[in-house]
């Protein structure tokens, strides 16, 4: 096995805004390496839409605490994470994540900052989450 991609994984919060809106945003839990197992695709009609869905799963060092409500960041993309399976009892999990071309309107990894669909970034390093404001013209 070879752990020669890098990811990072992340937890999913849901948190009131100003508006009694909810917003997600994500903490990052840590950086690992990991081993792309496989790939696959399709396309499926979503409210009149075409949504091109990639799943791809990746094996790393067993951890404990993860769970679906987790994401990961990879090659700048935000991916859901799908299903947890454990190889090789508390040796290795293989996380298959989930990314649909919808997602990237929701929140894009920018240069280690997220930026949501209303156009607001943040800094999200291992102990906060920090709102850079934009400055407007």
């Amino acid at each position: 096995m070879v752990f020669d991609r890098k990811i990072t994984l992340l937890k999913r919060e849901e948190l009131p805004n100003l508006m009694g809106e909810v917003e997600v945003s994500y903490s990052v839990i840590t950086p690992t390496h990991a081993e792309k197992v496989w790939k696959r695709g399709g396309e499926q009609q979503s409210a009149n839409q075409q949504v091109r869905t990639t799943v791809e799963s990746f094996r790393i060092r067993y951890r404990t605490g993860l769970t679906q409500v987790n994401a990961i960041e990879y090659n700048g993309e935000l991916w859901d994470v799908r299903s947890i399976q454990e190889e090789e009892r508390n040796k290795y999990l293989v996380l298959e994540c989930e990314r649909k071309d919808s997602q990237t309107d929701i929140a894009t990894v920018v240069n280690g900052l997220i930026l949501t669909e209303d156009g607001l970034y943040y800094l999200v390093t291992e102990d906060e989450t920090y709102y850079l404001q934009q400055e407007t013209a």
